[in-house]
């Protein structure tokens, strides 16, 4: 099964701006850490790290999105532009957003426990 893009729109919203603010918030906070406080918590390096990752990984599988479900059968409409727009840059990075004032030193037994 062939899937057509659907609208540049759309593919801007979801794959660029949804995606890309993602990991840029996540960095920023990070760089806030160390300027508030003078180094960054293994935590916040964690959740960064994490979101990376996932990030990188999405960019990396990027002709695949376009198979998904929201991708394939949704419109650019209320739904994918607020989720994209408002959900992602705001509750995705909530968990960095809160440790930039509250940083949690984990340890490396913790970091890295298998």
């Amino acid at each position: 099964m062939q899937v057509k893009r659907r609208s540049s729109a759309q593919s801007w919203i979801y794959l660029r701006f949804g995606m890309m603010s993602w990991a840029v918030l996540a960095v920023t906070y990070c760089i806030k850490q160390y300027e508030t406080n003078g180094k960054v918590a293994d935590s916040m390096l964690v959740n960064t790290v994490l979101m990376l990752v996932y990030v990188t990984k999405f960019f990396w599988w990027e002709a695949g999105c376009w198979n998904t479900m929201d991708i394939a059968h949704d419109r650019a409409g209320f739904y994918i532009c607020w989720g994209c727009l408002v959900w992602v840059p705001s509750i995705y990075t909530s968990p960095g957003m809160y440790l930039v004032n509250h940083p949690v030193n984990l340890g490396p037994h913790v970091i890295f426990y298998k």
